[in-house]
């Protein structure tokens, strides 16, 4: 099964591969090696060729959820996407879900949950190394980072029609 669509959680050692956490889809956790398949492989080339397989996986019903994992020196972050439905041009129906396992290693803590912190991490994480997370955000989440912004700057000096995605970078606390 692709590691996409398992709902267990692994800790990867040099020498050893443990399962440490198992999501509950309910009923999701059922899903076929038939509705697997059309999915598990690898990317095309051709833009068009994968632009037409997000959006057949969109519109799929057999799927119902993607895990995502991110690992570094101290922490392990595991997010599901509970999957919404898309229109013909990829835009959500609906408000995806996400439920998150943040383990910190060193101190065997879990944080379960369907947010991190206070809630304004809302994006999708890019990359994770030992000092930050780095996310996606969406032009419309915006105002929720309105009081991070450097002193002097505000909303009306951000223009959101311009090419560069929004990008946030999350340090973790030492």
């Amino acid at each position: 099964m692709s590691p996409t669509f398992d709902q267990t959680v692994y800790v990867v050692s040099s020498d050893t591969i443990v399962p440490v956490y198992r999501w509950d889809f309910g009923a999701g956790n059922n899903i076929s090696e038939e509705a697997l398949a059309k999915y598990d492989e690898t990317p095309s080339t051709d833009p068009n060729e994968n632009w037409e397989r997000a959006v057949a996986f969109f519109k799929d019903t057999d799927i119902t959820h993607s895990v995502s994992s991110w690992i570094n020196s101290r922490y392990i972050l595991q997010m599901v996407v509970e999957k919404v439905g898309v229109d013909n041009h990829m835009k959500p129906t609906s408000i995806p879900k996400r439920h998150y396992i943040f383990h910190d290693r060193r101190s065997g803590c879990n944080v379960v949950g369907s947010q991190i912190g206070d809630g304004l991490m809302k994006g999708f994480i890019l990359l994770m190394n030992d000092d930050y997370m780095l996310a996606k955000m969406s032009w419309d989440d915006l105002p929720l980072y309105e009081q991070f912004l450097p002193e002097g700057m505000t909303l009306a000096d951000i223009n959101p029609d311009d090419d560069n995605p929004l990008l946030v970078k999350y340090y973790f606390k030492k």
